[in-house]
């Protein structure tokens, strides 16, 4: 994407995929020679229809998942592997790989060794290769990477699955701060504190401390 707009790349997948099942999703990206920005934030869209891009603005969906790196990825000389998965809603047959976000809220980043090159390219363009969509039959653990808590019953949960009794879930905001706490099997996440208040659109880091000493963590995107 860049400063006047965005490009995706999209294709059909060989089979529609399954309702119920968890899918893993890798690609490899490497940012362009000339390209002048970077970016931290991409998505991948599953749909059952092809998208179309009417204009030159990013596309208005909610990518199943989103990565957002700590840092821009500035790498030219080497691929990037970026990796997540989701749970499939049934019939899926395109994917769509690109940035989702818009300019107010995509953090983009100037490559200062590049903007002065007067053939250098206005825009964070990276180049992908490698992108696999398979079952994870051996996924016993699962956590979703955004949620949409805005009640329309469509993701409206941050749902752990694979939990046992004794589990503790951690949730933190962007500054540290706890924002929810729970123990339990079942538990998940509707984008409240555990004091019942609302919380704002942003980028969320969560640990589980696991019965047998484990502790699993990771980033989850609330989106409202």
């Amino acid at each position: 994407m860049g400063q006047s707009g965005y490009e995706y790349i999209s294709d059909s997948l060989i089979i529609p995929l399954d309702s119920g099942k968890i899918y893993c999703v890798s690609f490899f990206i490497s940012l362009a020679n000339k390209s002048r920005y970077a970016t931290s934030s991409f998505g991948v869209l599953f749909s059952q229809n092809i998208i179309f891009q009417n204009n030159t603005y990013y596309l208005p969906f909610t990518p199943q998942i989103n990565f957002d790196t700590v840092q821009a990825i500035r790498d030219t000389s080497s691929w990037i592997k970026i990796s997540g998965r989701f749970m499939s809603s049934g019939g899926e047959k395109y994917i769509t790989i690109g940035n989702f976000r818009d300019n107010q809220t995509d953090p983009i980043l100037l490559v200062d060794t590049i903007s002065s090159s007067p053939n250098s390219i206005d825009a964070a363009y990276y180049y992908i290769d490698d992108i696999t969509v398979i079952e994870c039959s051996d996924v016993e653990f699962y956590a979703p990477n955004v949620f949409t808590p805005n009640g329309d019953g469509l993701n409206d949960l941050f749902e752990i699955k694979g939990l046992q009794k004794g589990d503790k879930i951690n949730i933190y905001n962007r500054w540290g701060t706890k924002v929810f706490y729970n123990v339990n099997e079942h538990a998940y996440w509707d984008g409240y504190t555990t004091s019942g208040e609302p919380c704002s659109s942003g980028t969320y880091f969560y640990t589980i401390d696991l019965i047998n000493g484990e502790r699993k963590s990771g980033y989850i995107q609330l989106i409202r």
